[in-house]
Order: C-alpha cells, then sequence, then structure tokens
C-alpha cells in the first residue's frame, strides 16, 4: 500500500479513505440505475410494442366486427336478390302454366265445337240419307202397292170373267142335264143315266180346275 492509498486519520479535515468508497457506491448505483432504466426502456418499449400491436389487433377485429353487418347486409341482399329471381321464376312457371292450361282448354274447345259440328252435319246428312231411303222405299212400296193393286184388279177381273165363264157353262151344263133326264124320262135305257152323270162329273172337275187356276194366277 502506498502512502497515498493509505487513509488518513489524525490532522487532516477529510477523514474518507481512499480510494473513497462513497464514489465506487455512486458509480454501482450510477451502473445499476442505468441498468435498470435501460432494463424498464427495454420492458416498456417491448410492452409498447405489445400494445400497439394489440391496439392493431383491436382495431383489426373492430373493423372486422364493422365489416360484419356489412358483410351481412350484402349477403341478405343477395339471398333477396336469389329468392326475387326464383319467387319470378316461380311466377312466370306459373302464368306459363296458366297460359298452356288456357291455349289447351281453348284447343280442346275448338276442336269439341268442331267434333260437334262434323257430328251434327254427318247426322243431318245421314238424317237427309235415311230420309231419301225412307221416301224412295215408300214410293217402291207404293208403287208395288199400286201395282199389286191393278194386278189385283186385273185378277179380280179375269176371275170375275172366268166365273161369269163357268156360270155359262153351269148352267149351259145344267140346261144339258135337263135334257138328259127329260131324255131319259122318256124311255131311254140306262147307259143315257151314265153318260150323263159323267157329263155331269166333267163339267164340275172342270168349273173346280177352271176356279183354282183363276186363284193360282
Amino acid at each position: 500500500m502506498t502512502t497515498s492509498e493509505q487513509p488518513q486519520f489524525l490532522g487532516s479535515k477529510d477523514l474518507r479513505p481512499i480510494p473513497d468508497p462513497t464514489e465506487l457506491t455512486t458509480a454501482a448505483v450510477d451502473r445499476s440505475e442505468k441498468t435498470m432504466k435501460e432494463w424498464i426502456t427495454s420492458q416498456l418499449a417491448i410492452r409498447d410494442e405489445r400494445l400497439s400491436a394489440i391496439d392493431s389487433a383491436t382495431n383489426l377485429r373492430l373493423d372486422a366486427l364493422h365489416a360484419v353487418p356489412m358483410r351481412i347486409a350484402e349477403e341478405l341482399a343477395h339471398e333477396r336478390e336469389i329468392s326475387d329471381e326464383k319467387f319470378k321464376s316461380v311466377a312466370q312457371q306459373f302464368t306459363e302454366r296458366d297460359t298452356r292450361i288456357a291455349e289447351t282448354s281453348n284447343l280442346n274447345k275448338i276442336a269439341l265445337d268442331a267434333a260437334f259440328a262434323a257430328q251434327k252435319e254427318a247426322a243431318a246428312k245421314e238424317g237427309d240419307a235415311n230420309q231419301k231411303a225412307i221416301d224412295k222405299s215408300e214410293r217402291a212400296v207404293s208403287e208395288r202397292i199400286e201395282k199389286d193393286a191393278a194386278l189385283s184388279a186385273a185378277n179380280n177381273s179375269a176371275l170375275s170373267d172366268k166365273l161369269d165363264d163357268q156360270k155359262d157353262r153351269i148352267t149351259a151344263l145344267d140346261l144339258r142335264v135337263q135334257r138328259t133326264e127329260a131324255a131319259a124320262l122318256g124311255g131311254h135305257s140306262a147307259y143315257g143315266y151314265v153318260w150323263v152323270a159323267l157329263g155331269a162329273m166333267i163339267g164340275v172337275g172342270g168349273l173346280i180346275l177352271g176356279v183354282v187356276t183363276a186363284i193360282i194366277r
């Protein structure tokens, strides 16, 4: 230890030892304060950075939250547009269906009216044809009746003439029979009766045959 480093206790006004521990302590304290300040400053800087990051994240979250209603509104508007398009499409489909039903109904009515008109016309034509056929048949029947009546009248006239002829023959035959009977009563033989009877039978047979033939004709 040198003389300058030895503590001076006697005859000196400054009684602090050399080197002075106060200076060392002060320097140590200063270093500690500087280190503490640097640490605190760094911690504060870290805190500030974290707070700034938190603020940024909070702002981003707030921006996102603020954007949510807008997004919801946009999505709702988009869904509304889609729903409106769907409703318009459905309404259009109903309108087209109603139009098709109306057109089909009109076409069916037109076809039904045409079918009724054709059926009515066909029925009228068929009725005319039937009436013509009936008229023709009636005329044919009338003509046939007239012909049959004329033929019947002719047959009746012929039959009447033949009956008159047969009556004349019967009358003549009756006269002959009477003459024959008178002759027989006058004294002729039995052969005369035979010839008289045979003549009468032949005359009656001819009369019957003539009547039957007239009826058949």
